[in-house]
């Protein structure tokens, strides 16, 4: 990893260690508990992407045994790296789907949430219960109690393993990709491509960085003006250079011989035919 990348690692594996203090018990499901910090690494993902965030899990993981030692935390906690990984699985196949059916981002935030918790409670609703019950009550925690534990007694946990699973990511994703927005958009925080240009935290209409100084934006014009909507991507000609025969879509026949366009990226414009 880069300087900058350990850093965020620590920095929020600190923070989700710290929050791990905060539990709410599950009344219905002995020695597990609701959790704040799973928002937090959900963020993580989201922001920084697959590598950073399951660094930050890793090092939770190993913060949890270390600082909040429980019997059985030698099974539970490193369980709960996988439980994170399945509810995960499902928020990439929701975003995944959304940017093959729509990627100008035009789907609004409050669907791609919905999809997102749809997705990520279903995957691991229905993984997890059946690893609770087969792999860590039936493998694990005999191994790490040193007793066995009786059948009757985990079918009896079974209803509960379905709902800890199930309601755990119906608050987590939406309140996750919320900050995770609003952090990106307060701070400028730019993580790797498969963490925050796939969520689409950028409005789909937004122009060019004006922060870049080579960026000019097209004065945007009407349709009633006899325009046509197009997108341009990375015309990186100087004014003097011929410009492309055909814009990325492969669409319009151009040329920008004496055009003033400098580095515009993903710009939606209304230009008339005249202007060409």
């Amino acid at each position: 990893m880069k300087t900058r990348a350990v850093a965020v690692t620590i920095a929020f594996a600190a923070l989700t260690i710290v929050l791990n203090v905060f539990v709410v018990p599950s009344f219905y499901w002995p020695g597990f508990n609701y959790r704040i910090y799973e928002i937090v690494l959900v963020v993580v993902f989201m922001l920084f992407g697959f590598k950073i965030g399951m660094a930050v899990v890793a090092l939770n993981v190993l913060g949890q045994i270390a600082f909040y030692p429980v019997p059985g935390g030698l099974a539970g906690y490193p369980f709960g790296l996988i439980a994170m990984l399945t509810m995960m699985s499902g928020i990439y196949l929701a975003n995944y789907l959304v940017q093959s059916r729509d990627p100008h981002g035009k789907v609004s935030t409050g669907r791609r949430i919905l999809l997102m918790t749809a997705l990520g409670t279903a995957v691991r609703g229905a993984i997890m219960p059946i690893l609770d019950y087969a792999v860590l009550y039936h493998v694990l925690l005999p191994i790490v109690l040193g007793r066995q534990i009786s059948e009757a007694y985990m079918l009896a946990l079974l209803p509960g393993m379905f709902v800890f699973n199930i309601t755990i990511p119906l608050y987590t994703i939406p309140l996750a990709y919320t900050i995770a927005k609003k952090v990106h958009k307060t701070l400028k925080i730019c993580g790797t491509q498969k963490g925050v240009q796939n969520f689409a935290f950028e409005d789909s209409e937004r122009g060019p960085d004006l922060s870049d100084p080579n960026a000019r934006v097209l004065e945007s014009r009407s349709q009633a003006e006899g325009g046509y909507e197009v997108n341009i991507t990375s015309l990186n000609n100087s004014p003097s250079d011929a410009g492309p025969e055909y814009l990325e879509d492969g669409f319009m026949k151009v040329t920008n011989a004496s055009k003033q366009l400098y580095s515009l990226t993903s710009l939606r414009s209304n230009i008339p035919l005249t202007s060409l």
